[in-house]
């Protein structure tokens, strides 16, 4: 049995920003001490119900602080983030962490998340889908899918396969979609609560854009 801990970095009223991310990123330090397997980072955007919209920077700090604890997203949500972005960023976070990462990945699921991104949170199925696959080809080292011709490559690669876990109640179609290589993971990320929405909404945020479906750049 593998222990872990999750940090959904929520924001209360009463507390700077500043000190959640101190505080969240201790927490993790402190269960490699205590012996704790794994510690999860939870990507969200534009409320305090979750403050962290760059896992993967929080858990690059995170592997400069530790060195046993295997550290994972929960999850990279990957209709928000251009796919080949993403395998080299995963590549480079497996990398500095000497192969540590657990990859979660997800669809999302908050429509004012897709609101202010103006991403049509109806595609995210299929987004996860093509972006799996996008991933899994830019890796050199990784298997090929045959359903897609997609040239691109990373420069980096991981330094090991980054074990994959995703967060969807069709977790095996998107999956075989992708062709993944790599190995299921515990399911962690799988298991985690569907929280509702908080009230708070993106409308007063800048828009970004929107990501196109042409090109996985």
């Amino acid at each position: 049995m593998n222990i872990g801990v999750f940090s959904l970095m929520q924001w209360p009223q009463d507390r700077s920003a500043t000190r959640v991310f101190g505080d969240e990123v201790a927490q993790a330090v402190e269960a490699e001490r205590l012996g704790y397997d794994r510690a999860w980072f939870a990507e969200h955007h534009f409320s305090r119900y979750g403050i962290d919209p760059a896992i993967h920077l929080t858990v690059a700090n995170v592997a400069a602080r530790t060195s046993r604890i295997r550290l994972g997203t929960a999850v990279t949500v990957l209709p928000f983030i251009p796919p080949i972005r993403a395998a080299e960023e995963l590549a480079t976070l497996d990398i500095l962490s000497n192969g540590r990462i657990d990859w979660g990945v997800g669809r999302g699921y908050q429509r004012h998340e897709f609101d202010a991104f103006e991403v049509d949170i109806t595609e995210s199925r299929s987004r996860l889908a093509e972006a799996l696959e996008i991933i899994v080809r830019a890796w050199p080292t990784a298997a090929r899918s045959t359903r897609r011709r997609i040239e691109t490559r990373a420069t980096v690669v991981p330094f090991r396969r980054p074990s994959l876990s995703a967060r969807s109640s069709s977790v095996a179609r998107e999956r075989r979609h992708a062709s993944s290589p790599f190995p299921a993971s515990s399911g962690t990320t799988g298991c985690l609560p569907r929280w509702a929405p908080p009230p708070a909404t993106a409308r007063s945020c800048p828009r970004a854009t929107r990501p196109t479906r042409s090109s996985p750049c």
